[in-house]
């Protein structure tokens, strides 16, 4: 018999060696640099619909996979509460150091995704961003983020939808081909289509409340020769295309059991 074909591995592991890279706009992360205004703009746009009659002062943040702390900071500069979880401590010191020096007051806790280091509704909002499709155990993270987010409080998220279109771009081009991202860092198959985040989201007692597309401001060929020429993607918009990146936020309820445990069965 011949040898059997495996499925690649994602490389969670390399966020363990990127130390001050994560804060070097020009380095490995140079798509995440881009990508974080909108997302950060984002973010507290939602929020500000979210609790109309509260100051970002009032609300405490939960950042699940802080990695370097690029969002965990630019929440914390508009005024949140922020606590950033990460299973990697050498990311985590990087994320700590950079505060530190900019004088911008963050927490950081390590911890697993599956296993967060807080109390039961303890935040009134969770951030998950470029994380899902890293995790091998969405549900198990989804029932956590219940979990800690306070009644009503709400989950914001972007992710890689599961398309030929995510694959040519986000694996070909930019993973094997350009290798803008380092080798590993996505895999096709665990990347995760709007329908099936609906679901699970439901199944955990997170009500889905919006979504939109995350594109790059310029059209494609545009990105294209921008980055074969060694420069940037010439940054991220907001749109109606949810075929590569999209992004949005759902509120907490009860479970999907929970309820037909409740509402049924007699």
């Amino acid at each position: 018999m011949g040898a059997v074909a495996t499925a690649p591995a994602i490389d969670n592991e390399y966020y363990d060696e990127v130390g001050e890279a994560w804060w070097d706009s020009e380095g490995p992360f140079r798509a995440l640099h881009e990508m974080n205004p909108v997302r950060l703009g984002h973010f507290h746009e939602t929020l500000g619909g979210h609790y109309p009659d509260r100051a970002p002062g009032d609300l405490r943040v939960l950042d699940l996979g802080c990695g370097g702390g690029l969002l965990s900071e630019g929440l914390a500069r508009r005024g949140y509460r922020v606590t950033g979880v990460d299973i990697s401590e050498p990311s985590l010191a990087v994320a700590r150091a950079h505060a530190a020096r900019h004088g911008v007051e963050v927490e950081y806790r390590s911890g697993s995704a599956y296993a967060l280091p807080c109390p039961d509704a303890s935040f009134d909002a969770v951030t998950a961003s470029d994380i899902f499709e890293h995790l091998d155990d969405l549900e198990q993270a989804l029932a956590e983020i219940h979990r800690v987010l306070k009644p009503g409080g709400t989950v914001l998220f972007d992710t890689i939808n599961r398309t030929a279109r995510s694959y040519l771009v986000s694996i070909l081009l930019a993973q094997r081909l350009l290798k803008v991202v380092h080798p590993g860092t996505h895999v096709w198959r665990m990347f995760i289509r709007p329908a099936t985040l609906r679901r699970k989201f439901g199944a955990a007692g997170l009500r889905p409340a919006s979504v939109a597309g995350m594109v790059p401001a310029r059209p494609l060929p545009g990105v294209l020769l921008s980055l074969l020429r060694g420069r940037g993607l010439g940054g991220f918009a907001i749109a109606g295309d949810l075929s590569n990146s999209y992004i949005g936020h759902a509120v907490k309820g009860r479970p999907l059991q929970e309820n037909r445990t409740t509402t049924g069965g007699h």
